[in-house]
């Protein structure tokens, strides 16, 4: 039989513009919860992304030109990190790899978009990430 695979997909297509006094990056997500009192047992096959942040001083040249940091969130039902506790996988992950009790599974994308060294940023993300994975 034939495993099915899950995909677990977060795009952000965003601009915006940072000023002094506003965080300097921002977090998305996408996640998937699991119902089992006891979580559900997951194979993370895959977690990749693409796309890309620029940043430019407003009315000025590019400045800068970066990725977003691509992780999982695993919060568990029970061990190996307790009940409720986490543990963050940072991506790329190419290799499966087994892991139990997950009652949520996060995928977020964070990117900076300021520069205290500025008065104020242009910004635009294009980023995408995934994860593939099937319960066991």
């Amino acid at each position: 039989m034939t495993a099915k695979l899950e995909w677990l997909n977060h795009f952000v297509p965003e601009t915006g513009q940072w000023l002094p006094g506003q965080p300097v990056v921002i977090e998305r997500w996408n996640e998937v919860s699991f119902s089992a009192t006891a979580g559900r047992n997951l194979r993370i096959h895959e977690t990749d992304r693409s796309g890309s942040v620029l940043l430019s001083p407003a009315g000025g040249p590019l400045m800068g030109y970066g990725d977003a940091e691509v992780f999982l969130t695993l919060t568990y039902a029970n061990a190996p990190a307790g009940p409720g506790g986490s543990e963050y996988w940072s991506a790329p992950l190419h290799t499966p790899i087994r892991v139990d009790h997950v009652r949520k599974l996060r995928l977020s994308l964070l990117f900076t978009i300021g520069n205290a060294a500025c008065t104020s940023v242009d910004w635009t993300a294009y980023v995408n990430a995934h994860c593939i994975f099937e319960r066991l």
